[in-house]
């Protein structure tokens, strides 16, 4: 297993400790890269969204919530789209389409 490129998130550990990181309220992804990701996006209203590099699609769900018309993932790492598309997570079935592809 590589510890650069699309395959870094499916080692293990790297995954366990992303995914323990994620969950803080003042995790980068939320503090720094949604802000100005929204600031640039602008108006979603009807928008069919494209996010490559998608990491936990997070921002999926907020985006259809909010009147996103649909929302595409694209992500590198197999065990993150793995990870998000279990049954029971939110991001499943909610209209999401998530795939992994290499970047």
């Amino acid at each position: 297993m590589g510890s650069a490129g699309p395959q870094f998130y499916d080692d293990d550990a790297i995954f366990a400790t992303y995914m323990q990181h994620r969950q803080r309220p003042d995790n980068p992804n939320d503090t720094l890269e949604k802000p100005v990701m929204r600031e640039l996006m602008g108006t979603i209203d009807g928008k069919r969204i494209l996010d490559l590099g998608c990491g936990d699609a997070a921002i999926g769900r907020e985006l259809l919530d909010q009147g996103a018309a649909a929302y595409t993932g694209v992500e590198g790492s197999a065990k993150m789209v793995m990870w998000h598309t279990r049954p029971g997570h939110p991001t499943y079935d909610r209209g999401l389409e998530l795939s992994q592809r290499r970047l």
